[in-house]
């Protein structure tokens, strides 16, 4: 029996057909991947829409502005870059004056003698 191998000349035939054969599927894979995560992305933002719009239309009365809160809020966002004066009587805590310490223990023994 005999078998009949593959010879170079016949792998050099086939050789743009093995190349045709992998760009091809190649291609193919890569389109199924762009197309289902294409769908999958956009499925997901139609379902999140779809249920944005359901809470919106549920709730069609606006909510109340707490004004005084609002202003306070303002007032404080306005007032985060403005420096503040330093009032000149403060106290500096890195002075303080020395009191000369007296033991207890000296004093009450003169005491009980």
């Amino acid at each position: 029996m005999l078998i009949q191998k593959f010879t170079p000349l016949k792998k050099r035939r086939f050789l743009g057909w093995r190349i045709a054969y992998l760009v091809t599927v190649g291609s193919i894979l890569a389109s199924g991947l762009i197309v289902s995560f294409f769908i999958y992305q956009n499925t997901f933002a139609t379902l999140t829409n779809a249920y944005n719009i359901m809470i919106l239309s549920s709730e069609l009365g606006a909510d109340t502005v707490d004004m005084a809160a609002f202003e306070h809020a303002e007032n404080t966002i306005n007032n985060i870059g403005r420096t503040s004066e330093i009032p000149g009587d403060l106290r500096n805590l890195f002075e303080y004056n020395i009191v000369s310490p007296s033991t207890a223990a000296s004093s009450t023994a003169a005491n009980k003698r």
